[in-house]
């Protein structure tokens, strides 16, 4: 299988407003103007928007995407009468708790899976897609003496061994 490696600017706001929309319509969501502004208007440490990152992007949506049964009860004890309101001040509290940075938030999305999955499952999964993409690498690009010990699992933790083991 060969893959064609593209390289693509960065979103303009106007082009992350649209995936925004676009996500949501197709999943049959509302989402109000208020909370896409709030999402667009995250900040990197560097004042770079975080939507700039179509992987930070994505990560985002796909939380706000899968509300579950202890979100929805968050919802319902919130101090407001329209559960439109409940729902819109939830999101709106999430969105604000979103880490800017594609390290964080992918970091914040793998507690959830491990919250909501078993964690020693998914830690072992993610070690599996791990070890397949280096191997796929060794076999694709070849493979040095030093990177046999990675391969392996041997070698010093990777930022997302680091990541999956916290």
């Amino acid at each position: 299988m060969k893959f064609k490696v593209m390289n693509i600017d960065s979103p303009t706001e106007q082009e992350a407003r649209m995936v925004i929309t676009e996500v949501m319509k197709k999943n049959n969501k509302q989402f109000p103007e208020l909370l896409v502004e709030e999402l667009l208007a995250l900040k990197d440490e560097k004042e770079i928007p975080s939507y700039s990152s179509p992987l930070w992007l994505q990560m985002c949506l796909s939380i706000l995407l899968e509300l579950g049964e202890e979100d929805f009860k968050a919802i319902h004890r919130e101090q407001l009468e329209q559960e439109d309101e409940k729902i819109e001040a939830f999101l709106l509290k999430t969105i604000k708790g979103f880490p800017t940075d594609v390290n964080g938030l992918f970091q914040q999305l793998l507690q959830l899976t491990y919250h909501y999955f078993n964690k020693d499952l998914s830690q072992e999964i993610l070690s599996l897609i791990r070890f397949i993409t280096i191997w796929h690498q060794r076999e694709r690009y070849g493979m040095f003496a030093g990177h046999s010990l990675e391969c392996s699992g041997i070698c010093k933790p990777s930022m997302l061994d680091e990541t999956l083991y916290q």
